[in-house]
């Protein structure tokens, strides 16, 4: 039937309605590769990737002693690595951390190896809350917490390319797909109202109309 719904590959996925799927192109194992990477943040189905033809699944190894990235909530392309936030690991579930692959490819069994110089690595927010959602500001990225707002701010240094700086201690974003893109500010719905980040503060947007927010 023209003009219909098709189903993309074979590939399975668990969960209920409220399992939703983060996806994001990138580069594949050639810079022409043009690929979609997909999660929905449950660690039986992990990561799953689309080249067109078929799914692959990919659970990485991070270090020699064969610990691996179980899947991730959030990911995104961002300075020519893959990064992934709020991550499921084999030896546990890390809310507030930012692994990243090499630059290039991160379908190679060793692009995410932590152990291994010039390949992938992590970094720890330092926050017991959890990242809720990510947006592109221009040429930033903006993360939001639970009840704060950071940006994943790149350092050009390839040992440790990115890094955390706290943008908001009190605002943040309760649900993930809530953020919203604008030329000027990332918007989010938080705990206390909607949120407007412009890269250098949050606040509040809808004090005009708090009856209707709450």
């Amino acid at each position: 039937v023209n003009n219909a719904w098709e189903r993309v590959g074979s590939a399975s996925w668990t969960g209920g309605d409220a399992d939703f799927f983060w996806t994001t192109n990138y580069r594949g194992a050639n810079a022409s590769d043009y690929i979609l990477f997909a999660t929905n943040y449950i660690a039986a189905d992990q990561i799953k990737y689309y080249d067109g033809t078929s799914w692959t699944t990919i659970n990485p190894a991070f270090s020699a002693g064969g610990d691996t990235i179980e899947t991730a909530r959030i990911i995104v392309p961002f300075k020519d690595r893959l990064v992934l936030l709020n991550v499921i690991e084999s030896t546990g579930t890390y809310t507030n951390r930012c692994r990243y692959s090499q630059n290039g490819s991160p379908t190679t069994t060793d692009a995410f190896r932590e152990d291994i110089p010039g390949k992938g690595g992590y970094i720890d927010a330092p926050t017991r809350e959890a990242i809720t959602g990510a947006e592109f500001l221009r040429d930033r990225l903006i993360v939001f917490f639970e009840q704060s707002t950071w940006e994943l701010a790149y350092t050009g240094n390839e040992i440790l390319p990115f890094r955390w700086q706290k943008i908001n201690t009190e605002l943040g974003a309760e649900s993930t797909f809530s953020v919203v893109p604008f030329d000027k500010v990332a918007i989010g719905v938080g705990n206390v109202g909607v949120h407007a980040c412009n890269g250098a503060n949050v606040e509040r947007i809808d004090q005009k109309i708090p009856d209707e927010v709450f």
